[in-house]
């Protein structure tokens, strides 16, 4: 439990930091985030403004499973934010597998 605790202050400080030329979109519909493939988000709350954190999947070749399907894997997780669900922040990716030391660089569902 200390872990997760830890992980979200860091990830909060992270997607508090300014970041200079900082994407931002407006909300078009489902899905939410179109420009990467996320899964398993998560969301935190901090004065008035809402943390949206997402496991980042990607693919590589030579990871096909044993039936012939891709598997994908988390290789970080971004994190978006908001004030009124309409416009959102994106202030990228904000933690990594590699950053545990037991880690071997990639993970699956958070």
């Amino acid at each position: 439990m200390k872990h997760i605790l830890l992980i979200g202050i860091l990830c909060l400080l992270a997607a508090c930091s300014p970041k200079e030329n900082q994407k931002t979109f407006v909300y078009e519909g489902n899905p939410l985030i179109r420009n990467n493939f996320t899964a398993d988000p998560a969301t935190l709350v901090h004065g008035d403004r809402l943390y949206l954190y997402v496991g980042h999947d990607e693919y590589y070749v030579g990871q096909d499973t044993a039936s012939g399907g891709r598997e994908f894997n988390i290789t970080e997780w971004l994190c978006y934010s908001t004030t009124d669900m309409k416009n959102w922040a994106e202030h990228g990716a904000v933690l990594s597998p590699a950053d545990f030391k037991w880690a071997v660089g990639e993970a699956w569902a958070s």
